[in-house]
């Protein structure tokens, strides 16, 4: 299973999303220069599809040119009951965090996730966690 590659160049819809996003994100206050992180979110009906898809995930992210993230499985009370929280060590800018989450998406759509979504990491409180 492949994310795509570096050069890939995201959805014009979805950069537009997340912009707008970000406009209002600097509209309360919210210093996107201090991003220092990502946290991309999917769920999964089973642990073990969570677990393969994050597999899949790291290995991926050199094509991707990201490193491997941070993550978390858990059971939750989402549309599908397995919760995969993945932190991403990058800065904030609109057509790279559309570049993964629009790579995270295809993946997710052929491994029987469900949306991919993502927020910020506050980088005052971040925790990360790695159970893989």
């Amino acid at each position: 299973m492949s994310l795509g590659t570096q050069d890939m160049t995201p959805e014009p819809s979805l950069v537009a999303e997340n912009a707008r996003i970000a406009a209002r994100f600097v509209s309360e206050g919210i210093d996107l220069d201090r991003v220092a992180g990502m946290s991309f979110f999917c769920d999964f009906a089973s642990e073990a599809e969570a677990r393969a898809y994050l597999s899949a995930v790291k290995g991926n992210c050199d094509a991707l040119g990201f490193a491997p993230p941070f993550a978390r499985v858990e059971m939750d009370v989402c549309a599908l009951p397995w919760f995969l929280e993945m932190h991403f060590d990058m800065a904030w800018e609109v057509q790279e965090v559309s570049r993964l989450e629009q790579s995270l998406q295809a993946l997710a759509d052929t491994m029987g996730g469900g949306t991919v979504s993502w927020e910020i990491a506050d980088p005052d409180t971040a925790e990360q966690a790695d159970e893989a």
